[in-house]
């Protein structure tokens, strides 16, 4: 049997150039399998904003079964960026990854604001 202790969702960062040649700090986000074997499980992807101390959800614009394959990658973005998901209002917002499978759970957010 598979666990999730060999599944990590990480966040980084990676550089891009802007139009004034300043390297702009971007998160990079992906699921890594380090294990030896599949896991299959359910992402979950959403936009929140936080209301009175409270994550109140916005949108879940990603649910699904997926499975990663041994030493695999899923790229966050690819799953995200199609749903063309735009928090328009003012206020800090996270996006919160989840990666379920039987009774386990890994997940993370990251955290912006809109002015």
């Amino acid at each position: 049997d598979v666990d999730l202790t060999d599944l990590g969702i990480l966040s980084g960062n990676y550089g891009r150039t802007d139009c004034n040649g300043e390297i702009v700090q971007r998160p990079q986000s992906k699921i890594v399998n380090n294990g030896n074997a599949n896991i299959t499980g359910n992402l979950t992807m959403r936009l929140e904003k936080l209301v009175n101390g409270n994550w109140a959800n916005i949108k879940n614009p990603v649910s699904k079964s997926i499975t990663i394959g041994k030493g695999g990658v899923v790229k966050l973005d690819k799953e995200w960026n199609p749903n063309s998901i735009i928090a328009t209002s003012a206020g800090k917002y996270r996006i919160y990854t989840e990666f379920r499978r039987l009774n386990s759970v890994k997940s993370a957010s990251w955290e912006f604001e809109v002015i």
